[in-house]
């Protein structure tokens, strides 16, 4: 995913006003020097991880059918059931 600092025309960038909670702005500005960046570039670069994550969630691990991962999930979900021995 691109993020602002490898836009080099401005115009691909989309002006966006939003209205967020002051503590959460304030939270986000001390990212920001934490990290180097602009408030922008702070938000930009965290708006960008959460859909990298979200995509990652989205796909099975190579070589697993969607359908296999399904099973292995509901077979975990009753195991979990189970105490194992020696523990």
């Amino acid at each position: 995913m691109r993020l602002e600092s490898d836009i080099e025309n401005i115009g691909e960038l989309a002006p966006t006003g939003i209205r967020i909670p002051t503590i959460l702005k304030k939270k986000l500005k001390e990212e920001a020097r934490n990290n180097n960046r602009s408030l922008n570039s702070e938000i930009v670069a965290r708006l960008a991880s959460s859909f990298d994550k979200q995509e990652g969630m989205l796909l099975p691990p190579e070589g697993i059918e969607a359908d296999d991962l399904k099973a292995i999930a509901d077979l975990a979900k009753r195991l979990k059931k189970y105490t194992i021995l020696g523990q």
